[in-house]
């Protein structure tokens, strides 16, 4: 049984306590923070490629929401010879093409990447995830 003492005791210590917690504000989200980047995920293709007499055109395109897919810088590398063999900015439309000497690369493995990009406008901050594909020829 609880001694009178320890009752009284008790219920001083809720009086104390119960009006304080009621006067604190209940937990709310915190308000959105405008340095707070938007990401937006990326993709990239290599869609084929077109062999001319002396040179080799790779192309494909970038698929992001808008402002994700035009002015986004693609790398072409041959991957079995460690050569980067260029790199374009796409269009408006998202698409790119690399073209180089056939001298300068062999068929093999190429690998196309995708690099991130951060766009400020203000005080919004949206960054373009980077991606990569591969393609063997």
């Amino acid at each position: 049984m609880r001694s009178r003492l320890s009752a009284t005791v008790g219920a001083a210590a809720l009086s104390v306590a119960l009006p304080f917690a009621l006067s604190m504000p209940a937990h709310a989200a915190p308000a959105p923070d405008a340095s707070v980047a938007k990401k937006v995920a990326s993709k990239v293709t290599i869609d084929g490629y077109n062999l001319g007499n002396e040179d080799v055109e790779f192309y494909g395109k970038v698929k992001a929401k808008a402002p994700c897919k035009s002015g986004r810088t693609v790398k072409l590398r041959q991957v079995d010879q460690g050569i980067n063999v260029g790199k374009d900015k796409t269009n408006a439309k998202g698409k790119w093409s690399v073209t180089f000497g056939q001298d300068e690369a062999q068929p093999g493995k190429f690998k196309a990447t995708l690099t991130k990009k951060v766009i400020k406008k203000g005080k919004k901050k949206t960054v373009c995830k980077a991606a990569t594909a591969t393609f063997t020829v």
